[in-house]
């Protein structure tokens, strides 16, 4: 008897707390959507920023030719006196 009572006692409880279940179980999911989206996100942005550094790398290579060479002529000049 103590344990068919025990039982019940339970499945009431159980029963109680369904709803709150439900609408935590709700919020859970919620928040996996969410946190799916962020890393959407994350890899899109990490994307760009990659493409922003090798157009950054291009742009630098692209002018540290020609600086180098000024600067390497303006000490050849200056140094040895050639022109």
């Amino acid at each position: 008897m103590q344990l068919q009572k025990v039982k019940e006692n339970h499945a009431s409880k159980e029963q109680m707390d369904e709803p709150a279940v439900q609408q935590l179980q709700a919020e859970v999911n919620a928040l996996k959507q969410k946190i799916q989206e962020y890393n959407t996100k994350q890899l899109a942005l990490r994307g760009r920023a990659k493409s922003i550094d090798e157009k950054k790398e291009g742009i630098l290579a692209k002018v540290r030719i020609p600086v180098l060479r000024f600067l390497f002529s303006s000490f050849i000049t200056r140094c040895l006196g050639f022109p």
